[in-house]
């Protein structure tokens, strides 16, 4: 396997839109994925960043990235794919929630 080989290759990070709208231009699927992203949203000035990981960190939690990343991992490796900023973000917060409660039950043992 290597990133050659595959017609289309998306990141779920900062270009998330784009490559949405170059995945629906390039396999003429356009108005689905604008639909079902909703990427004609007219309250949208063009050219404006979009908040889309903010969208998936409300969908995702650290459990569920877990899990796709486990079932995932083998193209993350192969490919040499880096893990979103988003789901690093929301990995870490959990690490540090664990390590606070962990730590506040070591304090407050007599």
């Amino acid at each position: 396997r290597n990133l050659a080989t595959y017609d289309f290759v998306g990141h779920m990070g900062e270009n998330f839109t784009s490559d949405l709208e170059r995945f629906g231009k390039t396999y003429n699927m356009k108005h689905v994925v604008t639909e079902s992203f909703r990427l004609d949203n007219p309250n949208l000035e063009p050219g404006r960043k979009r908040q889309s990981s903010n969208k998936l960190t409300e969908y995702y939690t650290a459990r569920t990235i877990r899990r796709v990343l486990e079932y995932l991992s083998i193209d993350y490796v192969t490919l040499g794919l880096p893990i979103p900023q988003w789901a690093e973000e929301i990995l870490q917060r959990d690490e540090e929630k664990l390590w606070r409660s962990q730590e506040q039950q070591r304090t407050s043992v007599p």
